[in-house]
């Protein structure tokens, strides 16, 4: 059975008090629906769906939160945790932007089908995720309860991305109608013989290789590894469409006595009208 996914996990106190309150402040709509626009597009031409992380349209609904949960989530994931990843597109604006009301109260993000008229929405909920992230000077590096919610994320993103066959198989025939030429091709043989697989032709075409690494029974642990890596050279080391990445240092200036621990080392600063910047970090 055909559905199109919709993803709603609920934000809840997902992320501590303490990251920086210039994270985000006030959206421009018309930007935000050019990026909400553009983000479906390319999804579009890409074969894939698009995964919209919802912004709160002030600081005070938790945008700062809001972007340093995502920082922990991509900080701390291995590269096998992001394998579905590489199979979306995605792009952060507030809910107001999505088209048709596609959300759920409380949503963190939604996963938009590029063909909505062969799939329908399925609601996921995520109340259990609620908790904070250690503030951005707290000791230990990785609480237990950090890294049970940032598990939990993880497996409401894979099972929204990816829930069943019948959904891996969609993936598989919209990825294929993607590719040109030859590609289709000379991807066929991508497990097999590429020692060192091209990390743009696995995010390229990684529906068509998620099907079939699965078909072929290709090691779970090679093929999650290289969608991981092109979904993180997209999504992590590139800033998503809508907001930019950065970094606080591990220790506090300017005394350099205090420590930031890897949970709250990044985030993503969401794109606001009026944007000051940090005074440093990337």
């Amino acid at each position: 059975m055909q559905r199109r996914q919709l993803l709603t996990l609920a934000a809840g106190g997902l992320a501590g008090a303490g990251a920086p309150s210039w994270v985000a402040e006030r959206f421009t709509p018309e930007r935000d629906r050019r990026l909400v626009e553009a983000g479906v597009q390319r999804a579009k031409t890409a074969g894939k769906p698009l995964l919209v992380l919802l912004v709160p349209e002030t600081d005070e609904g938790g945008a700062t939160q809001r972007g340093q949960l995502w920082g922990a989530f991509f900080g701390l994931a291995s590269d096998e945790d992001l394998a579905e990843l590489a199979l979306c597109e995605v792009v952060c604006a507030p809910a107001s932007e999505l088209p048709n009301g596609a959300l759920a109260e409380g949503a963190l993000a939604v996963l938009l089908e590029a063909d909505p008229l062969q799939r329908e929405g399925v609601g996921v909920s995520a109340a259990d995720l609620d908790g904070p992230l250690p503030s951005p000077y707290e000791v230990l590096e990785t609480p237990p309860a950090v890294v049970q919610r940032l598990g939990l994320l993880r497996a409401r993103l894979r099972a929204a991305i990816v829930p069943d066959a019948a959904t891996i198989e969609y993936r598989k025939q919209r990825s294929l109608a993607s590719l040109t030429g030859m590609e289709p091709w000379v991807l066929e043989g991508f497990w097999t013989w590429s020692n060192r697989p091209k990390l743009s032709s696995a995010d390229r075409a990684a529906g068509f290789l998620y099907w079939e690494a699965l078909r072929t029974r290709v090691p779970e642990a090679r093929w999650r590894s290289v969608l991981g890596r092109a979904a993180a050279l997209r999504l992590w080391e590139q800033d998503p469409a809508g907001a930019s990445w950065h970094q606080t240092p591990a220790v506090c200036p300017p005394c350099g006595m205090g420590h930031v621990s890897d949970a709250s080392r990044h985030f993503l600063r969401f794109f606001t009208e009026s944007d000051p910047g940090p005074a440093g970090g990337r």
